[in-house]
């Protein structure tokens, strides 16, 4: 009677033991290139946190959530990556692909969800899109091939232009492929194209120089993690040259862009959910394909097209999904 008394006591305790690590809630790991001010973290992680409760997870009961900001700093990645991994985390979130490429360095087992990846199979991250085949998965956000579409629209916005300005990260992985499909497209329409670069904020001083230097009628931007966290004072340099500034995404035209073409990248974050759901019910991130968007939308900022005294041709005016007047 005893020794089966003890049977059933040791039963009982492998039984809670795994109980207890079913109900551990989930640990879930975010690596930002940001900074803890960036000032879209609040909205970023709110949409993150909808996506959860959409599918039943509550932070603190279900989850936990662990932030880590590198701050632009990518030599900071590896030891924020050891870090979670040791907590451990049970899944990591980059919010950029070049973040997701120095958290695969440190981990070939912890699932990798990418917020936002523009050729997550160019950079080394995924076999494929439909089969990504290793630990990382996620959402893409836009391909070279955008810029040759606001390329287009920069000439659609100012019919009578004869040079843009390019603007670009040099330090970004894919800046030489969005500088070839814009230049092609402005080839195209027989547009000269100036490229002007941009790699931090201390270049922004004499970006009103630089932008006036350039003689160009409208400005397009390659938006990456960079020039997106310092849209505000690009935007400010691009009034101050009087130049019409075409971007991707919708948050620039709230900060003075003329038109964007693009996605909102807070519908990502809160994407970023159905992954984790499916991960933690058993699905492995080599088989769960990369998302990519369906959604785009056209913005006017008419107010600051008012500014800069341009009128947004009608043709635009009909298409857009949304239009800004105050």
């Amino acid at each position: 009677m005893n020794r089966r008394r003890l049977l059933l006591a040791g039963l009982a305790c492998v039984a809670g033991a795994a109980n207890a690590q079913r109900e551990r809630p989930y640990r879930v790991g975010i690596v930002m290139s940001t900074g803890p001010d960036n000032p879209d973290m609040r909205r970023f992680l709110q949409a993150f946190a909808t996506g959860m409760k959409e599918h039943g997870y509550s932070e603190g009961r279900d989850y936990t959530l662990a932030l880590r900001f590198s701050a632009g700093e990518r030599a900071k990645i590896a030891s924020l990556a050891d870090e979670l991994i040791a907590w451990p985390a049970d899944v990591l979130v980059a919010n950029v692909s070049s973040t997701a490429v120095e958290l695969k360095k440190r981990t070939a087992t912890v699932p990798i969800i990418m917020v936002t990846a523009v050729d997550a199979v160019g950079e080394g991250l995924v076999a494929s899109l439909a089969r990504p085949g290793g630990n990382v998965t996620g959402m893409t956000s836009f391909g070279p091939a955008m810029y040759g579409k606001l390329v287009e629209l920069s000439r659609e916005l100012m019919p009578r232009a004869q040079r843009i300005a390019f603007m670009v990260n040099p330090g970004h992985a894919l800046s030489k492929s969005y500088e070839a499909v814009a230049a092609q497209s402005a080839k195209t329409l027989g547009l000269e194209m100036r490229t002007v670069p941009v790699t931090s904020a201390a270049e922004i001083a004499d970006l009103p120089k630089r932008l006036s230097a350039s003689r160009a009628d409208a400005l397009v931007i390659a938006t990456d993690g960079v020039l997106f966290s310092l849209r505000e004072p690009i935007m400010q340099a691009a009034a101050s040259a009087r130049m019409p500034a075409v971007a991707l995404l919708p948050e620039l035209a709230d900060a003075g862009a003329v038109a964007t073409y693009g996605f909102d990248i807070a519908n990502n974050y809160r994407g970023v959910a159905r992954y984790i759901d499916r991960i933690r019910k058993g699905a492995k991130p080599a088989e769960l394909p990369i998302e990519q968007p369906t959604q785009f939308e056209l913005v006017l900022n008419r107010k600051a097209a008012r500014a800069l005294r341009i009128a947004i041709p009608p043709a635009l005016l009909v298409r857009a999904d949304r239009v800004i007047d105050e």
